[in-house]
């Protein structure tokens, strides 16, 4: 259940100045995990401010965007760690920041994450400082055309998130190869990915894509065994004039080794057990 609505509307006569327990099982009675320092500043007419680091000390809520709490379920109250799946809708909401989860944080719920990320990764479209909260760290990622990419949502046991499809995910994963562990990483996840993608979404993903992550992406998962899903990529790169681009920008630029179908040279051998 998503919530950005106005909380003057649990207010009542006789709750203006309820404690601020009663406030959060309020809320939650009325299916919402989250407030800001405005909504609680409505019901609460004394000393808001000493309520709220009441609740932050006692641990029964999480601050992990000015002016933004999330409530902690009795569940969690002992072991220090909120999902960020929970709020993390909320949260970019309040502060007015479109997003999707992505990356490896976006395999790991497809079940394709090779390995549990160690921090909870989205994708925006304008540069914002990682957040640190409740031993959680999130990471965000700039992407500049991010509201063409294709995403879904996924419900939570508080309402949904954004993520990428499974294709977008692969595409990001290619496009952000270095700061998700290299190709190889990639490729990897790609090889559990794989049976989740879809040959014309991956076509239609493709179209927010610049040529190169294109290109990679398809020879990527013709070295995984997968040319079923990327026969139809390479009918649709040929349409956009692909150039000759590296296989790994990151790597030297040695142009000896040509892949013809894909323009690539390749500069980085992957080698995986199919």
């Amino acid at each position: 259940m998503r919530y950005y609505g106005n909380m003057s509307k649990l207010r009542t006569r006789n709750n203006i100045d309820m404690n601020q327990i009663e406030y959060i099982q309020q809320l939650i009675s009325s299916g919402k995990w989250s407030f800001t320092t405005s909504d609680i500043a409505k019901m609460m007419d004394r000393d808001f401010y000493g309520k709220l680091n009441y609740l932050r000390q006692a641990g029964r809520v999480i601050n992990p965007a000015r002016g933004f709490y999330a409530i902690v379920p009795e569940e969690y109250l002992n072991t220090d760690r909120l999902p960020v799946e929970r709020y993390i809708d909320a949260m970019m909401t309040h502060i007015e920041l479109p997003y999707y989860v992505g990356l490896l944080t976006a395999s790991s719920f497809y079940g394709a994450s090779h390995q549990s990320p160690q921090n909870f990764q989205v994708m925006v479209s304008k540069r914002r400082r990682e957040t640190n909260v409740s031993r959680n760290q999130i990471h965000y990622y700039q992407k500049h055309n991010l509201n063409g990419v294709p995403t879904v949502n996924r419900k939570t046991l508080t309402g949904y998130f954004n993520i990428s499809t499974p294709e977008a995910t692969l595409f990001d994963l290619v496009e952000f190869q270095k700061q998700v562990g290299g190709l190889e990483q990639v490729g990897l996840i790609a090889m559990e990915l794989s049976e989740k993608l879809n040959k014309i979404s991956l076509v239609e993903t493709a179209k927010y894509y610049s040529n190169p992550v294109i290109q990679r992406v398809g020879y990527l998962l013709d070295v995984i065994g997968q040319e079923n899903l990327s026969d139809n990529l390479a009918e649709f790169i040929q349409t956009r004039n692909p150039v000759y681009s590296f296989f790994n920008p990151a790597e030297s630029r040695e142009r000896t080794n040509k892949n013809i179908r894909w323009k690539l040279f390749i500069n980085e051998e992957l080698e995986f057990d199919l």
